[in-house]
């Protein structure tokens, strides 16, 4: 008997084992659970929508949300079982009750892994907001790797435990990963160590997605996204850096986005035909524009006459702006350099700038 006999037999010993009205109650209940998941979300998903917008956590939203699709697959499954209950496939020529009954068994293991891994985000954000709680500009750092790990997980447990139900033995399967753990460990050593040097970056959080880091190298960048592997830092030519987390967690970084305020120092360099008294008023003129900026820190400041330069008389001035990020900061200065240009043109001051004066001895 070839292939398409075996079938038309199959059709036929499966139509002969049930009545007209079996059939059609059959078809009635899978038709039934297709339009019961179309009406899904007005049936159940509506009002449960509804109980959650009444508390005040967003957990629960976001829980109605994660169930939506697996629920919707669950409905579709539960109509084809009773449907097949009502006219159960045949056991001869071919197995196909046998067949139909395990393929919805792997089916319904994947259904529940999949309401699992839509679960595991919303766990992955409460997570997240229970290890940010102290330091909330730090959220979001931990959601991107938190939910890999459980999906990860997830579905490595949820495939084993489909297979056994499927009838394999997962226990050899494991037998013989034990076997070749050890070959396995040290293909993966690089991958683990990542790994971990993520974990160490997400509980000391030197930096959180949107940071500004400097790292040698000329890596001097955005954080966009921290992996488990590695981390994503956009240059300020656009181009995108992958570091491997391992090769962060053992450098120096310069959090730019932490600072709370801003240094400048500057060295303002007088013509030598100043007087002391013009010395005077030009110091206390720029420390006096500083005062009046409410945009640099009050904090500290500091603005003297400190050195007798080789072709200068050089005051140092040295102050923090409160804007931190490169524009607000760069503007700060640049307002406050053009009223110091302004003072030092009302007191008929030059700025110096290297000369060398040469004096030539006549000979009688």
């Amino acid at each position: 008997m070839n292939g398409i006999e075996t079938v038309e037999r199959l059709f036929t010993v499966w139509l002969d084992s049930a009545e007209l009205w079996e059939w059609g109650i059959a078809a009635a209940t899978l038709l039934l659970a297709l339009i019961f998941r179309r009406g899904l979300a007005s049936v159940i998903i509506k009002p449960l929508a509804i109980l959650s917008q009444r508390t005040k956590s967003e957990l629960d939203d976001r829980v109605v949300e994660a169930i939506k699709p697996p629920l919707a697959a669950a409905v579709v499954l539960a109509g084809i079982y009773f449907a097949l209950s009502i006219v159960p496939p045949p056991v001869e020529p071919v197995d196909v009750s046998g067949f139909f009954y395990s393929v919805m068994s792997v089916a319904t293991g994947l259904v529940v892994v999949y309401s699992l891994h839509r679960l595991s985000y919303v766990v992955a954000q409460l997570m997240d907001h229970l290890f940010t709680r102290s330091d909330p500009t730090h959220r979001g750092s931990f959601l991107s790797p938190l939910h890999r790990f459980m999906a990860i997980t997830v579905w490595l447990l949820g495939g084993a435990m489909i297979a056994q139900n499927a009838g394999y033995e997962v226990s050899t399967l494991l037998t013989g990963i034990g076997i070749g753990g050890a070959a396995l460990a040290l293909a993966a050593k690089d991958t683990l160590s990542h790994f971990f040097g993520s974990l160490t970056l997400l509980f000391d959080k030197p930096f959180r997605v949107g940071d500004r880091i400097e790292l040698s190298g000329d890596i001097d960048g955005i954080v966009e996204e921290i992996g488990f592997r590695s981390t994503k830092v956009r240059n300020y030519d656009r181009a995108i850096v992958i570091l491997p987390n391992n090769d962060l967690a053992n450098k120096s970084i310069k959090n730019w986005a932490d600072m709370d305020k801003r240094r400048v120092r500057q060295t303002i360099g007088v013509t030598y035909d100043a007087t002391p008294s013009q010395m005077e008023e030009v110091v206390d003129g720029i420390e006096k524009i500083l005062k009046n900026d409410p945009l640099v820190n009050q904090d500290f400041m500091a603005v003297r006459f400190t050195e007798f330069g080789p072709s200068s008389l050089d005051i140092m001035v040295l102050y923090y702006t409160t804007p931190t990020d490169l524009v607000g900061h760069s503007s700060v200065v640049q307002a406050n350099n053009l009223k110091i240009m302004k003072l030092l043109t009302e007191r008929g001051l030059d700025f110096a700038f290297p000369t060398r004066t040469v004096h030539l001895e006549q000979s009688d």
